[in-house]
């Protein structure tokens, strides 16, 4: 796990934060949880119900399709946590096209090919 410290602007307060990652067999993150603790040290403890975790969901390529983030606004505020989903989906060829939030908005990722980098050099 990960220590983390944060302060908070305009008041200056110290947040102290564990950060625990836990992966698959090939080594993709399945998910992360960040824990508020008591101090910055590696003894500190984690504080009451102080935590939040995000986990993904990989396809059998490899590729991250999902991700599911409590922290996220979702298209309606009453739906459950689990329901505050982002998508991500590929084109053809594998190469990531559109991410998509819980709201629905879409933002649509461009990569360069490689005989595009080669004519542009």
């Amino acid at each position: 796990d990960q220590l983390l410290w944060n302060r908070q602007p305009g008041t200056g307060d110290d947040e102290h934060y564990r950060l625990f990652t836990t992966y698959r067999a090939d080594g993709a993150v399945v998910s992360l949880t960040r824990a508020q603790t008591n101090g910055y040290l590696p003894s500190s403890t984690v504080t009451g119900d102080r935590f939040l975790t995000r986990t993904f969901v990989y396809d059998t390529a490899g590729r991250r399709i999902a991700s599911f983030d409590p922290d996220t606004d979702s298209r309606v505020g009453t739906k459950p946590v689990t329901a505050r989903t982002w998508r991500y989906l590929f084109n053809r060829v594998g190469d990531l096209g559109t991410v998509r939030d819980p709201r629905g908005c879409a933002a649509a990722a461009r990569s360069t090919s490689a005989v595009e980098r080669i004519r542009l050099h």
